[in-house]
């Protein structure tokens, strides 16, 4: 068994800079193999959110060539992987706060992350870019969107229906770099037989349903050209942000 991915990333129809980032890497170990997928969007409204995103996934990546054998040889408890990745977020929002600070410019960007190794996918979220899990011919969003509209449907004030067409529907309560702290959210969970992942920038999931995500790529063999459809269907949809998907599995090798 491996890891595999594929994964497309487009500037969109407006923009003029692609402010997504993206980590896809994996390693075999002696106890199976393993892979971490990450996905930052820099602030599309905030000066230089390209260098935000770039400077995260670099950090995440130094993480994963430095720090993750070590936490792996210690039993890779769900604990310790959770302080690895909150002091690695906390010294990256003080480093691209200073950089602003110091340039007079605002940057920051979302960060979302997936480490699938042991069976087991462990992940971190801070922003509105989501992971999917696809499973059983279903789709469960396994983060939660940091932003105002999604607290506005948690406190009862708008559906989620509303939250979608909503004009604050990009208004983030959490990002890193733009504010003196970031909080992340973690989460661990069991990957199912066949369970394959999505990760994606908000500019993916606004004009497409899970239901077509899930068709996309929930069965049968997965290519580049699966994910490049739905991302040009977002774009004739008026989709005008950036636009990325990463997908990950396991499958069998010859």
């Amino acid at each position: 068994m491996d890891f595999q991915f594929t994964y497309v990333t487009d500037k969109g129809t407006v923009k003029k800079e692609n402010q997504d980032s993206l980590l896809a890497v994996k390693a075999r170990t002696g106890y199976g193999p393993a892979a971490f997928a990450v996905l930052c969007d820099g602030m599309g409204g905030l000066a230089r959110g390209e260098l935000a995103s770039a400077e995260a996934v670099q950090a995440f990546s130094r993480w994963f060539r430095e720090r993750f054998f070590l936490c792996l040889d210690e039993g890779l408890a769900f604990e310790r992987l959770k302080e690895e990745w909150e002091l690695l977020i906390t010294e990256l929002n003080g480093r691209i706060l200073n950089y602003g600070k110091r340039n007079r410019v605002s940057l920051g960007t979302t960060a979302t992350g997936l480490l699938l190794a042991c069976g087991k996918c462990f992940g971190f979220h801070v922003g509105d870019s989501r992971a999917y899990e696809m499973a059983g011919g279903g789709i469960t969003q396994i983060t939660k969107d940091q932003t105002v509209v999604q607290r506005d449907v948690d406190r009862g004030l708008m559906t989620q229906e509303e939250a979608a067409k909503s004009p604050r529907r990009n208004v983030l309560l959490q990002c890193v770099g733009a504010s003196p702290f970031a909080k992340a959210e973690f989460f661990q969970r069991k990957i199912p037989e066949g369970g394959r992942y999505l990760l994606c920038s908000d500019g993916f999931v606004h004009e497409l349903s899970q239901e077509e995500m899930c068709g996309a790529f929930s069965a049968g063999p997965v290519a580049e050209t699966a994910v490049r459809g739905l991302v040009e269907t977002a774009k004739e949809r008026g989709e005008r942000d950036n636009i990325t998907a990463l997908l990950v599995w396991q499958e069998e090798r010859p």
